[in-house]
């Protein structure tokens, strides 16, 4: 139990450790300065219903449990739909929990129990890439324009960029996009902090496709924190807009109330409205 307590406390030392990569860093809701979160990786850590998949009744069956090593919030990594070739971090649907793990009124009793326990959850925000599978690719992906041609990060066929994957197919594009991991993790678009002119295909982030990506995130983030989340651990918080080495482009203070909170350094609070229950976590 020593050792388990240790690298908790590494945990929450490793998230507000965060802090000193960015000057305007907030510090969060209060409940955040003294948790300690406990890390759920769901398919491996309780099984409720005997079918060998960890499941979101198994957490809530294990709350008590998690709470009496000494943990006042957890951590759940990805719990949206995925064909799971990278453990859930290849999302198809954004709303929607993975099947596996249960329904999202799964998702909103844990919530309530948690909340009854006086602990907190975190969802496993995957806010840089998703599934090649996701509707959004595949109509990115198309060879006719439409909304979401720009959502992902598509360089010309024969530039030759690092990286870059075709996406071959009888009626798509014939352009290259650029992965964040493996080959079926396509970036989301959220813009170049300072675009090369040389290459018309690195958007600035006040373009558009970049703002409507953004939109999106905030949409998605609303939808688990009306569920009962109290917020998120962003992966790839840092790196979301490129060639942006200060992280002065990652924030959505700008887009929000006055009063709220922006995206800084794997930071998320979304609006005076979730400014007591939206949470901090790191990015990976």
């Amino acid at each position: 139990m020593v050792r388990r307590r240790t690298c908790l406390a590494l945990l929450c030392f490793a998230i507000v450790a965060v802090g000193p990569l960015c000057a305007e860093v907030p510090p969060g809701p209060k409940w955040l300065q003294t948790a300690l979160f406990y890390q759920v990786y769901p398919q491996s850590f309780f099984d409720s219903n005997g079918d060998g998949i960890g499941d979101l009744r198994g957490i809530t069956q294990k709350l008590d449990y998690i709470q009496s090593v000494g943990c006042n919030a957890i951590w759940i990594n990805p719990i949206y739909e995925s064909p799971f070739g990278d453990a859930g971090y290849d999302v198809t649907d954004f709303y929607k929990v993975a099947p596996r793990y249960g329904t999202n009124e799964d998702f909103k009793n844990l919530c309530a129990e948690a909340h009854k326990r006086g602990m907190h959850v975190c969802l496993d925000l995957v806010a840089g890439h998703t599934s090649i599978a996701h509707p959004w690719f595949q109509q990115s992906a198309a060879d006719r324009p439409n909304r979401y041609s720009n959502w992902y990060i598509w360089t010309p066929a024969d530039d030759s960029v690092p990286r870059s994957q075709p996406f071959p197919g009888e009626h798509n594009r014939s352009d290259r996009y650029l992965p964040n991991f493996f080959p079926f993790q396509p970036a989301l678009n959220y813009g170049y902090a300072h675009p090369d002119p040389k290459e018309p295909w690195q958007l600035p982030t006040t373009d558009p496709a970049c703002m409507a990506v953004r939109e999106e995130l905030k949409n998605v983030m609303k939808f688990w924190l009306d569920l009962g989340a109290d917020g998120f651990r962003v992966d790839m918080a840092s790196s979301l807009v490129r060639n942006d080495p200060g992280h002065q482009a990652i924030s959505l203070k700008t887009e929000m109330a006055p009063d709220s909170a922006g995206v800084r350094s794997g930071l998320v609070s979304l609006s005076d409205r979730f400014e007591s229950s939206s949470g901090i976590c790191s990015s990976r």
